[in-house]
């Protein structure tokens, strides 16, 4: 089954080859407790939860001199839990709090809050927390770091933030983006920063809102960019905003100085490299915990490492490991990336998520291509005369 979606201009039709568009999410579907590395992956009408394999020690030992090192699975990944929606809905969003205590989602009639105990011997739902009837259909959704609060965010630009704790859960406020910016669309990405006084909230018109929950008003706007934003997210260290665009020109905008800083100042100078211009637009943006100056994006293809702290490459810099076959010869020679600030790690295929763990090291989920059967309608039997 070929899936893609495959556009040709008319005119010139066939001059140029067509440009395929590959069924795959275009946002993120699979979210990290990064506490006790535990991933929810979000699928059509259910929510699964698993836990994340360990490594072997001596991977660990050699991957401390290598940086490039493959760890082997000591202990496999076990699915722990899967809740499926009520009535059959379509899931839209969901979230997973950083221990994993918490889980919600949201489908396009109501949201669910869930108190989970995750184990690998034992996990089960503690119960299901309601959230009101005032509660709409959420297009994003994100817990703090210190999952004392819950954040939603609708697609008409609605953010409602909600306090979690012993005796329940309990809405603080509700603040409406189209009061402050009027032509505010759908949106796209949210993000809220670690210290959980900052949530960021972009649309489908380029426009990025950031709210400060503690005062409940406007903290700034970020800078209107040349295309829309695809994936945002804050600097655990500080108030610095990653912004990717869908046309993958990446920018750092400090919220409390309220400007870029210096490294895309100059990054708008020197301009893109030619080889990361060639990437889908990406669907996640992370940060290495042990270093913050270490940033991770990822499309469906390939993973992509941008280090802050080192000069940017040149503009025709190879980016990538490439293999090259000899004239005349079998010998396959592999061509190392000629920077290390600005690399590309394209052995993947089908990638949903990737993320860092405490360790430094990384995570990959992908998902098979034949899996997209589990969403297509039953199939059509037909009576053919003479069977």
């Amino acid at each position: 089954i070929d899936g893609n979606l495959v556009i040709n201009k008319t005119h010139p039709f066939g001059l140029k080859p067509p440009l395929k568009h590959v069924p795959f999410p275009q946002y993120p579907v699979v979210s990290h407790a990064a506490k006790n590395d535990i991933i929810l992956y979000q699928k059509q009408h259910s929510l699964q939860f698993w836990s994340l394999g360990s490594a072997d020690n001596n991977d660990m030992q050699d991957s401390a001199t290598n940086a490039a090192t493959k760890l082997h699975l000591k202990d496999l990944p076990v699915m722990l839990l899967e809740i499926k929606s009520k009535s059959n809905d379509n899931i839209v969003s969901s979230a997973i709090s950083p221990s994993g205590t918490w889980a919600v989602y949201s489908d396009c009639k109501r949201v669910k809050l869930y108190k989970l105990e995750l184990d690998r011997n034992n996990s089960k739902v503690v119960k299901s927390v309601a959230l009101g009837t005032s509660v709409r259909s959420t297009h994003r959704m994100c817990f703090t770091k210190d999952e004392r609060k819950l954040i939603l965010a609708t697609a008409d630009g609605i953010l409602q933030i909600f306090q979690i704790s012993q005796e329940g859960v309990s809405v603080l406020y509700e603040y409406n983006i189209m009061n402050e910016l009027e032509d505010f669309g759908p949106g796209v990405s949210l993000s809220c920063s670690h210290d959980g006084n900052l949530v960021a909230y972009s649309d489908r018109n380029g426009r990025i809102f950031v709210l400060d929950i503690l005062e409940r008003k406007q903290y700034c706007e970020v800078p209107r960019f040349d295309a829309q934003p695809s994936c945002i997210s804050f600097q655990p260290s500080s108030h610095i905003l990653a912004v990717v665009n869908i046309n993958n020109q990446i920018q750092f905008y400090d919220c409390d100085e309220m400007e870029l800083t210096q490294w895309s100042k100059e990054f708008i100078m020197r301009g893109i490299p030619k080889y990361w211009n060639k990437c889908e637009a990406m669907v996640h943006l992370t940060f290495d915990p042990s270093n913050c100056s270490r940033v991770m994006l990822h499309d469906s293809k390939a993973l992509y490492f941008i280090d802050l702290g080192k000069p940017l490459p040149p503009i025709d810099a190879n980016l990538s490991s490439k293999k090259r076959k000899r004239k005349g010869t079998k010998t396959v020679s592999e061509i190392s990336p000629s920077t290390d600030n600005f690399v590309i790690y394209d052995r993947y295929k089908h990638v949903l998520h990737a993320d860092y763990l405490s360790d430094g090291s990384i995570y990959v989920v992908e998902i098979p291509p034949l899996a997209m059967l589990e969403s297509l309608p039953p199939t059509l039997e037909r009576k053919t005369f003479g069977t």
